[in-house]
C-alpha cells in the first residue's frame, strides 16, 4: 500500500509528468482508433469463420461418405472368399454413384499378382466370358516389363471412360505404390491428391485417388509382418476434387465464397514442420487475386492419412461500418484504462522483480561470505567439512553433493556430503571425471544428451557439475553437485558452485599447508613417531592435569645397545632400519593414550598415563623382551640380536617438573648402561630381572 500511495503523489513532485500523460492519451486515442477497426475486423472475420468452417464441414462430411464405401467394398471381399467381376459390377450398381457420390469417378480392386503368376493371370481374365468385358481390347498388365509384384486394376465400375487405367500396375508410379504400401502395412486407407486419371488426360481435371487393403481371411491383422504376409490387395475409388467440392456446397455459397483447397502431406504432428502444398481446386481462376485476405479461413480435412488445407474466402466485405462506428466510442475509453492500469502494473512488477533478484543476490552475496569465514576459521579438514555440508544446503537448496579427496592413483568419497547424492562410486581413478580431465568445471544440464563423467554406478544423476579444487597448480579434491530429480542447474547455480569451489579450494590448501607444518614441527622424519619438542609440550600439560587428579605418569627412556657398531659394520641405512623396527615395536605396546617419541639418535622415550612404577616397569620389561626378539636383516645380512637398556621413572615420586622427571629417567638408563645393558632399571635404583647382555654382532 506504502508503495502504491508513492506513485500517486509522483505527478505532485514531478510536474512534467501530467504533460507526459497528456501526450500518452492523445497516442493512445489515435491507437484505439486502428484498435476498433481491428476488433470491428476480428468480429466479422469470427462471423465470417464460423461460416467457413460449416462449408469446411460439409466437404469433410461428403469425404467421410466416399471412404465409407471403401469400407463397405472391402467388407465384400471379407464376405466373400471370391467375388466375381459380376459380383463387383451389381455391388457397385446397387450403390448408384453417379446419383448418390457426385464426383466419385469409379471405384475398383487391384489383386496383388506375383511375377510366376502375371501370364496365367492374363490368361485367366482374357478367358472370363461375362458381357461386361464384349468389345474390351485384349487385357495386359502394363506397363510391360518384369517386375517382382503387381498390384493390377483388375475390376473397375463404371468401365465405360476408365478402360485406359484397366490392367494398370499400381506399383509403377512411385505415388500409387506409395498408397498402395501404406493402406497395406497399416490396414487403413491411404489417398494421393493432385493425380490427373488416364481417362482426364490433357484435361484440367485434379483428382484424388483413394486405397484401402484388403487381406486373406478377412480383417485387418495385428502386425505389419502379418498384414503384408496376407495382403492380396487394395480396393480403391477416384474422386474429381472439383466435381466434390460443387457437390457438397451451394451455388449461392460459391457465388459468396472462393473456395481453394491444397494438399498437404502426412498427418502433422506436434513439432513437424509443415509439408509442401499443391492447389487441388480453385473455384476462382487461380491467377485472380484473393478479394479479402485478411478474413480468409483455413481448416484442415483429414483424407484418409493425408490432410487438405481448405482456404475459405469471402466474394463482399463481411463488415457492418455501422457496427464500427457504435463501438468506437467505447472502446476508446475502455483501451485507454487497460493500458494506463498495465502500464502501471508492469512498472511496478519490474520493480518488484528488481527488488527480489536484488535481495537473492545480496542473500547469495551473504552466505558465501560466511562460507568464506567460516571456512578460513577451521583448524583441521574435519572442521572444513562441516563448515561445508551446514553451508551449501542453505546456499544451493534442492542439491546434492559429495567433496572427493585425491591421492596419488584415486578419487575417494570424504565425510563432506549433503543430500542423498545418486550413482556415486565412493572411489574412482581421477580421469574418469571430465572436469578433471579437462581442468576446469564441468558442467553437465542433460545426462541423456551430454558427455558424462564415468564416475558413476549405473544412471548418472540427471544434471551436475564437477569442479576440480586446485591449489598452487597441484590437484586437491573435486567437488560433485547433482541437481534434484527432473531439476536442471542454471547458470546462476554453477556460478555459486564455482565461488563456493574457490572458497573450499583456498581452505583446504591452508589447512594442508597447516597439517604438514605441524607434522613437520612435531613428527620424526625417520620413525614417524613425535619428536621431542612435542614431547616436552605433552608432558607439560600432562603433568599439570595429573597433578590436579593426584594420577601417576610412567616415563620409560630408553636407546639402542651399540647402535654406534651396527652403523660401523652394516651401514647407517641398516641402523636407520633398526631404528623404525624399534619404534614399530613401541607402537604395538604401546597403549592408545600412551605417547612415542624419539629423544635423537637412538633414544626413544615412552610416556604412559596413569600409570605407576610398577606397571611402567613391567610395560619396559614386555618392550625389552619384544625387541631382543626380533630377527632382522638388511641386504641379505643377519643384523643379529638388538638390545635395549631402559630407564624407568614415575611421576610424582621421581619428579615434579619435566625437567626433574626427565633426568630420573635418564639417570635410570645410565644405570642400566652402566649394570650391563639389555636391561631396564627404576629410576630409585632398583633394577628389573637381570640378563647377559648379547650384543650386536655383525653376521657370519
Amino acid at each position: 500500500m506504502t508503495r502504491f500511495s508513492a506513485l500517486l503523489e509522483l505527478p505532485l513532485r514531478h510536474r512534467w509528468l501530467r504533460w507526459a500523460a497528456l501526450a500518452a492519451g492523445i497516442a493512445l486515442s489515435f491507437g484505439a482508433a486502428d484498435l476498433f477497426h481491428r476488433q470491428i475486423h476480428d468480429e466479422a472475420a469470427a462471423t465470417f469463420h464460423a461460416t467457413a468452417i460449416d462449408k469446411a464441414s460439409a466437404i469433410d462430411m461428403r469425404i467421410r461418405a466416399y471412404t465409407d464405401v471403401l469400407y463397405a467394398l472391402r467388407g465384400l471381399f471379407d464376405a466373400s472368399g471370391k467375388v466375381t467381376r459380376d459380383d463387383f459390377h451389381q455391388f457397385a450398381e446397387s450403390l448408384s454413384l453417379g446419383e448418390r457420390y457426385p464426383g466419385l469417378n469409379n471405384i475398383s480392386f487391384s489383386p496383388l499378382v506375383r511375377n510366376a503368376e502375371k501370364h496365367a493371370f492374363e490368361q485367366a481374365v482374357r478367358a472370363e466370358t461375362t458381357p461386361l468385358l464384349r468389345g474390351m481390347p485384349e487385357f495386359s498388365i502394363g506397363p510391360p516389363g518384369e517386375r517382382p509384384d503387381y498390384v493390377v486394376l483388375h475390376y473397375v465400375e463404371p468401365m465405360g471412360k476408365n478402360v485406359p487405367g484397366w490392367g494398370l500396375d499400381l506399383m509403377v508410379d512411385p505415388l500409387r505404390r506409395s498408397a498402395v504400401e501404406r493402406a497395406r502395412d497399416t490396414g487403413g486407407i491411404s489417398s494421393i491428391s493432385g493425380v490427373t486419371l488416364r481417362r482426364d488426360a490433357g484435361a484440367p481435371v485434379t483428382s484424388t485417388l483413394l486405397r484401402l487393403a484388403a487381406y486373406r481371411g478377412g480383417g485387418v491383422p495385428k502386425t505389419i509382418e502379418e498384414r503384408q504376409r496376407l495382403f492380396v490387395g487394395v480396393v480403391g475409388s477416384a474422386v474429381r476434387v472439383g466435381e466434390l467440392v460443387e457437390a457438397s456446397l451451394t451455388r449461392e455459397t460459391l457465388a459468396r465464397m472462393r473456395i481453394r483447397i491444397f494438399a498437404g502431406g502426412e498427418l502433422a504432428h506436434a513439432g513437424d514442420s509443415a509439408a509442401p502444398e499443391q492447389l487441388l481446386y480453385d473455384s476462382r481462376p487461380a491467377s485472380a487475386p484473393v478479394a479479402y485476405p485478411g478474413f480468409t479461413a483455413n481448416q484442415r480435412i483429414t483424407l484418409a492419412d493425408r490432410e487438405w488445407r481448405v482456404a475459405i474466402s469471402p466474394l463482399v466485405d463481411p463488415t457492418d461500418p455501422f457496427d464500427r462506428a457504435l463501438a468506437a466510442g467505447v472502446l476508446t475509453v475502455s483501451l485507454l484504462l487497460s493500458l494506463l492500469f498495465f502500464w502501471l502494473m508492469s512498472a511496478l512488477t519490474t520493480v518488484e522483480r528488481g527488488r527480489v533478484e536484488l535481495a537473492k543476490r545480496n542473500r547469495e552475496a551473504a552466505l558465501l561470505t560466511s562460507l568464506g569465514e567460516d571456512l578460513h576459521s577451521c583448524l583441521n579438514v574435519k572442521e572444513a567439512h562441516e563448515v561445508l555440508t551446514k553451508h551449501m544446503p542453505q546456499i544451493l537448496p534442492g542439491t546434492a553433493a559429495v567433496l572427493f579427496a585425491f591421492d596419488a592413483a584415486h578419487a575417494r568419497a570424504t565425510e563432506a556430503r549433503w543430500g542423498s547424492p545418486r550413482s556415486l562410486q565412493d572411489e574412482f581413478a581421477p580421469q574418469g571425471c571430465q572436469a578433471i580431465r579437462r581442468g576446469h568445471p564441468y558442467h553437465v544440464a542433460d545426462c541423456a544428451k551430454g558427455l558424462n563423467c564415468a564416475h558413476f554406478i549405473g544412471h548418472p544423476a540427471n544434471a551436475y557439475v564437477c569442479v576440480p579444487l586446485n591449489a598452487q597448480g597441484e590437484l586437491i579434491g573435486m567437488l560433485h553437485v547433482q541437481a534434484a530429480a527432473q531439476t536442471a542447474l542454471g547458470d546462476s547455480e554453477v556460478n555459486l558452485i564455482k565461488a563456493a569451489a574457490q572458497h573450499l579450494s583456498l581452505a583446504l590448501a591452508n589447512l594442508g599447508l597447516r597439517e604438514k607444518l605441524v607434522e613437520q614441527a612435531t613428527r620424526d622424519n625417520l620413525t614417524g613417531l613425535y619428536n621431542r619438542h612435542y614431547m616436552r609440550d605433552w608432558l607439560a600439560h600432562e603433568l599439570l592435569r595429573a597433578a590436579r587428579h593426584q594420577r601417576s605418569i610412567g616415563v620409560i627412556m630408553l636407546d639402542v645397545d651399540h647402535f654406534k657398531r651396527v652403523n660401523d659394520v652394516f651401514g647407517h641405512e641398516a641402523g636407520d632400519l633398526v631404528l623404525r623396527e624399534l619404534a614399530g615395536v613401541m607402537r604395538r605396546l604401546a597403549r592408545g593414550s600412551d605417547v612415542i617419541c624419539r629423544q635423537g639418535g637412538e633414544e626413544f622415550l615412552l610416556l604412559l598415563p596413569e600409570a605407576p612404577a610398577d606397571a611402567t616397569l613391567a610395560k619396559a620389561e614386555e618392550l625389552r623382551a619384544q625387541v631382543a626378539a626380533l630377527k632382522l636383516e638388511y641386504a641379505g645380512q643377519a643384523l643379529g640380536t638388538v638390545t635395549i637398556s631402559l630407564g624407568v621413572a614415575a611421576f610424582p615420586r621421581d619428579g615434579a617438573d619435566t625437567e626433574a622427571l626427565l633426568r630420573s629417567a635418564d639417570a635410570a638408563l645410565y644405570a642400566a648402561k652402566r649394570s650391563g645393558r639389555n636391561r631396564a632399571v627404576v629410576a630409585s635404583g632398583k633394577a628389573g630381572v637381570m640378563h647377559d647382555e648379547t650384543a650386536v654382532a655383525p653376521a657370519a
